[in-house]
């Protein structure tokens, strides 16, 4: 039960890193283009 809910956890927790790295990237990409549009 608790080896269960500590894997449950330890996934929850590697998805919620992985999704706020990625929208970390997406802003940042997004910040970079809008730069480059006013830019040129």
């Amino acid at each position: 039960m608790f080896f269960t809910f500590l894997k449950n956890g330890f996934l929850f927790y590697r998805f919620r890193s992985h999704f706020v790295v990625k929208f970390i990237l997406l802003k940042f990409y997004f910040i970079k283009g809008s730069f480059i549009f006013l830019k040129r």
